[in-house]
This record gives structure tokens, sequence and C-alpha cells, in this order.
């Protein structure tokens, strides 16, 4: 896999990471853009995998949605028992396997 096919992939992640922990908190995108001063088209594009965060914006993303970057990253963090971390998987609807036979 190339560099940038792997960049497109790994922005997908992220993007379905940030869209499923939204969604868990029960938060629609206008919350988001009320937590994190960026516009409802820019948080609606990087959910999708199609805009690149900057580390700011992702430290930004990551405390807006009440988590660390690395709890972030990782898809592993602790809600009321730290012993017991919750591994959360990202939507991702189909995306990355259309992405790979190259229908998208």
């Amino acid at each position: 896999m190339t560099g940038d096919r792997k960049m497109a992939v790994g922005q997908m992640l992220l993007g379905g990471a940030l869209r499923a922990r939204r969604l868990e908190l029960g938060w629609g995108l206008s919350d988001m853009v009320e937590r994190t001063g960026m516009s409802m088209s820019f948080i609606s594009e990087v959910e999708r995998g199609r805009k690149t965060l900057s580390l700011e914006s992702l430290v930004v993303f990551a405390g807006a949605l009440e988590l660390t970057v690395v709890e972030l990253l990782t898809g592993v963090y602790p809600f009321d028992d730290v012993r017991e971390p919750k591994v959360v998987e990202p939507p991702l609807d189909g995306r990355i396997a259309r992405w790979q036979q190259g229908s998208i």
C-alpha cells in the first residue's frame, strides 16, 4: 500500500472514530460546532475522512469529545472504572472495502 493510500485509510479510520464517539455521547454536528468552534462542513468532512486534521485540531477534537488524544487514537478509554476500559470500533459503513476495491 502506498503512503497516500495509507494516509487516506488513516483519515477514514480517525473520522469514523470521531463520529462514533460523538454519536456515543448523543451529540449532533451542531454540538461539535459549539464545542470546537469549527464549521459544521469541516467537521462533517473530517468525520467522512475527506479532510486531514492538524495536530492542534486533533487536540481540540479530542478535548471536545472528552478524551485525550491517546484515547481517541487508540479507541481505548475508561469510563467509570479505569480497570475496565471500553474499546470503540468506528463505524466504517463499508467505505474502506469500497475504497480498496477502487469504487471510491
